[in-house]
C-alpha cells in the first residue's frame, strides 16, 4: 500500500527550491513546472490501519494525498531515495509516530521521492538527475519500485575469512577493494592474524576498518611529513616562521623522535603552554577528545569544581562529497564528544570555504560537485543537526577563495 503526498501552494518549500535550481543553475524558462511528492510504502498495514494512518498521521488542510500513480506520466518523472544505509528523518520520524501515536508497533514503512515535470524534454530531466542526484547520497529507482532492503548481519560474518592469512600481496590488493583499507593496512593485519594461528572473520575485519578509517584515526593528519617546502608569496615569511616554531617546541619537548605531522603541529603548542606552566588547569583524561579546563563557578554563592570544554572538528572532505550529512556530522561530532566527557554543549561557531558558488554549471570542475551544491547543502545539513539537538550558533563565516575548489573547508567549534 502507498501514500503519496504533495504539499499544497504555500507549504511546497521543496519544490519551490527544486525549480528555482533549475532556473537559476541549469537556465530552464521561468515558467517550468515541478512537482514533488513523498511516497510511504506501508507493509503489515490492514485496510483500516491504512485509513487510520492517512488522516490522522498526514494533514490534508496541508498536502494532496493519492493513493497510487495513476496520474503521475512516468516519461515526466522519476523517483529516488537514500542510498541504503542512510539515515532518512522523514521515515525515522513517520515510523515513530504510527508506533508510537498510533500504536501499530506492526506496520513497517519506507520512504522515497517522485519528482514530476511539465512540458519538459526527456534530455533536460536527464540534465537535472545528473545534477540533482548526488550517487553518494540518493539512487534513482523505478517508479513501481517496493521497498529497500536493508542487509541484516548473521553468524556468516563470524566465520573465518578461509586463506586470509595465505593471500599473496595481490589477492590482498584485490580484497582491499571491499574495504578502505588500503593493501599495507592488510598485509598488518595478515601479519597479526599469521601471530595467532588463526583467520579473521569478517566482523573483525570490519571493526578494524572503522576504527582504521580516515574520520577515527585521522590518517590524513597523522600522515609523516618527510620534506616540506613553502611557496613564494605574501605569506612566505609567517609560514616560514611558523614551521620553524614548531621545529624549535619539537627539541623543547624532546619530540624530535615523533613524526613530523599536521597532527603533532596541531597540538604541540598545548603541550608547549602545559610545559612551561602557562596552562596548568587542564584535566588530563585518557577519555577525553577535546579541551578540558578545570575551572571553579559560582553557583548560587557557594564555589564549585566545573570543567569548561573546547572542542573543534573538521569535516572538510566528507563535505565534500557529501555536503548534508558532512556538514550535520561535523557540528555533530562536535557536539558528541564534549558529551561523552559529561558536559553540555551550549554555544557553536562554523568557519567554511568555498569557491564562488554563483558560478555558471559550465564552470563546474569534473567529477566534483558544483560549489553551489556544496555550500547550500552544506548550510541545510549543519543547521539541519545543530536545530534538532538544540545548539545555537553564535558565529557564521563562509570564506570565497578559488582555493577551496581543491578542498572545501568545513570546520565546526563547540564549547560547553
Amino acid at each position: 500500500m502507498y501514500i503519496i503526498t504533495k504539499n499544497k501552494a504555500g507549504y511546497d518549500v521543496a519544490r519551490q527550491q527544486l525549480k528555482r535550481e533549475a532556473v537559476d543553475f541549469l537556465r530552464w524558462p521561468d515558467d517550468v513546472e515541478i512537482d514533488v511528492y513523498d511516497m510511504y510504502h506501508l507493509k503489515n498495514a490492514s485496510s483500516k490501519d491504512y485509513e487510520i494512518i492517512k488522516h490522522e498521521i498526514f494533514d490534508e488542510s496541508k498536502m494532496e494525498i493519492m493513493n497510487d500513480l495513476s496520474e503521475i506520466d512516468e516519461n515526466h518523472a522519476f523517483r529516488y531515495r537514500q542510498v541504503t544505509g542512510q539515515y532518512n528523518e522523514r521515515k525515522n520520524m513517520t515510523q515513530d509516530m504510527i508506533r508510537h501515536l498510533l500504536g501499530l508497533t506492526d506496520v513497517e514503512l519506507d520512504h522515497s521521492k517522485l519528482v514530476v515535470f511539465d512540458q519538459v524534454a526527456a534530455e533536460q530531466i536527464t540534465e537535472f538527475k545528473e545534477h540533482f542526484l548526488n550517487p553518494v547520497e540518493n539512487v534513482e529507482i523505478a517508479l513501481d519500485a517496493g521497498p529497500a532492503s536493508i542487509h541484516v548481519s548473521s553468524t556468516e560474518e563470524l566465520r573465518p575469512v578461509e586463506g586470509f592469512t595465505d593471500m599473496t600481496e595481490e589477492q590482498l590488493e584485490d580484497y582491499s577493494k571491499t574495504f578502505s583499507m588500503d593493501l599495507d593496512d592488510l598485509l598488518l593485519c595478515q601479519d597479526y592474524f599469521k601471530s595467532e594461528d588463526r583467520n579473521p572473520n569478517l566482523s573483525e575485519l570490519k571493526v578494524i576498518d572503522t576504527y582504521w578509517s580516515d574520520h577515527c584515526r585521522h590518517t590524513t593528519f597523522n600522515t609523516e611529513l618527510d620534506k616540506i617546502e613553502i611557496e613564494a608569496g605574501p605569506y612566505e615569511a609567517l609560514f616560514q616562521e611558523a614551521l620553524e616554531d614548531y621545529m624549535q617546541k619539537r627539541e623543547d619537548l624532546n619530540r624530535t623522535d615523533r613524526a613530523v605531522s599536521l597532527m603533532d603541529l596541531g597540538t604541540i603548542q598545548a603541550k608547549h603552554l602545559i610545559n612551561k606552566g602557562l596552562l596548568n588547569n587542564v584535566e588530563i583524561s585518557a577519555e577525553v577528545n577535546a579541551c578540558a579546563l578545570e575551572i571553579k563557578v559560582d553557583v548560587d554563592g557557594d564555589e564549585e569544581d566545573w570543567i569548561l570544554y573546547f572542542k573543534n572538528e573538521t569535516h572538510n572532505h566528507p563535505t565534500e562529497i557529501e555536503p548534508f550529512g558532512g556538514a550535520s556530522t561535523c557540528v555533530g561530532g562536535g557536539v558528541r564528544d564534549p558529551l561523552s566527557g559529561r558536559s553540555w554543549v551550549y554555544q557553536a561557531m562554523r568557519i567554511t570555504g568555498a569557491k564562488n558558488p554563483t558560478l555558471p554549471k559550465e564552470e563546474t570542475h569534473p567529477e566534483k560537485l558544483p560549489q553551489r551544491t556544496i555550500s547550500m547543502k552544506a548550510l541545510e545539513g549543519n543547521s539541519d543537526y545543530a536545530n534538532q539537538i538544540g545548539v545555537t550558533g553564535g558565529f557564521a563565516e563562509e570564506i570565497y577563495h578559488p582555493g577551496f575548489e581543491a578542498k572545501r573547508l568545513e570546520v565546526g567549534a563547540l564549547i560547553s
